[in-house]
């Protein structure tokens, strides 16, 4: 029996392949599914991304607390699997959804999502937007340039006392605000998404209001604008108004 080569993609995406939405510190980094996928069948040929099926749910799988998540797995070309892959269905907040609550958008954002973070797992492909981030997440945050570089190029001075930054003298003005965080991509095209979905009055009414709370132009296109927590926040406040 011929030994199984499993494909190593890391170090195969270039910064072309990366999309970046944000600036400064907030930026977020990640490669989009399509992108992926055309990855995968240039350097992974034959092998295919797979939903596991259970036995009660279909592609879904459910928790002991009633949470739902898929099982996803690469299958080479002589029908070798590798190994599986667990993944939760996520709201728009990255938290677990239950399984009856799971619309057919979630099974196919969550579809995309895992096979993304299999293709990590499996084949270290774009590893390295995974391997500065605790939480494993396809959508990485970058983290903010480093100040250590100020203070090691500062002058000596004859006071005795240490020279402090503003900075250190007042640490959270360098911590973004939780409203300021970046989305995920995937959260930006689900707000758009559930604009999309509602009647043209209500739609019209929430794109006014956004435009005015965050002074945007007549004409601006609101889905270009959608990039932060606050911005997510407002919409789901006044889809469920």
């Amino acid at each position: 029996m011929s030994e199984l080569k499993v494909p190593n993609l890391a170090g195969v995406i270039t910064k072309a392949d990366v999309d970046t939405k944000g600036s400064g510190s907030y930026a977020a980094s990640y490669v989009n599914w399509a992108k992926v996928v055309h990855l995968l069948h240039k350097h992974a040929p034959g092998w295919d991304f797979y939903l596991r099926n259970s036995s009660e749910h279909g592609l879904l799988h459910q928790a002991p607390d009633g949470t739902a998540y898929v099982v996803g797995e690469f299958i080479g070309p002589n029908g070798d699997p590798l190994a599986p892959f667990p993944f939760p269905c996520m709201d728009n907040r990255n938290n677990p959804i239950q399984l009856e609550k799971v619309s057919a958008r979630i099974l196919t954002d969550t579809h995309r999502r895992a096979m993304c973070a299999c293709a990590a797992f499996s084949f270290g492909l774009a590893y390295e937007l995974w391997a500065k981030d605790p939480v494993e997440d396809p959508h990485r945050e970058e983290p903010s340039p480093a100040k250590s570089a100020t203070k090691a190029a500062a002058k000596p001075s004859n006071n005795p006392k240490p020279a402090v930054s503003a900075t250190e003298q007042n640490p959270e003005q360098q911590r973004p605000t939780a409203e300021a965080q970046p989305i995920t991509e995937d959260e930006r095209l689900l707000c758009v998404q559930l604009l999309k979905d509602m009647d043209a009055d209500n739609r019209n009414k929430i794109i006014v209001a956004f435009k005015k709370r965050f002074n945007l132009a007549a004409d601006a296109l609101i889905t270009q604008y959608i990039t932060t927590n606050e911005h997510r926040d407002f919409i789901q406040q006044h889809l469920s108004a």
